[in-house]
């Protein structure tokens, strides 16, 4: 498993997991089969995965802090799907986590103005 930084918090309990999903107008309404879910609150970025296999069921959340100047804690989550999908368990909703994840690499500039963030390369102390 990789080493995820301060910014990057892993939540596996339920209820917290659903409490966020309602909260933020995110729940789905069909939890009978595997599929990611990700959305913002404020400056941070969430992704959900709900993982079904048989009768187990299981949810994980992930939230990247300020996430449009964390690009370094994109790159490891991108890089922690890959890896998972690598294992051959539960690929369809890793691969999404993954799509998910890399489309807001990609989207860091948009993202960064949008926030008002200093962009890193005119700015040397970023990393």
């Amino acid at each position: 498993m990789l080493n995820f930084s301060k910014n990057i918090s892993v939540i596996q309990e339920d209820g917290e997991i659903i409490d966020c999903l309602v909260d933020n107008q995110a729940m789905p309404k069909d939890l009978s089969a595997s599929q990611t879910i990700s959305f913002f609150e404020d400056q941070n970025f969430h992704i959900v995965l709900f993982l079904t296999e048989n009768a187990h069921k299981s949810l994980m959340m992930m939230v990247v802090r300020d996430f449009a100047e964390n690009i370094e804690d994109l790159l490891t989550l991108s890089e922690y799907f890959r890896l998972k999908i690598n294992e051959g368990k539960f690929i369809n909703p890793m691969k999404s986590a993954k799509d998910k994840v890399d489309n807001i690499i990609y989207m860091t500039d948009t993202f960064r103005a949008l926030f008002g963030k200093k962009d890193p390369e005119n700015d040397p102390d970023f990393f």
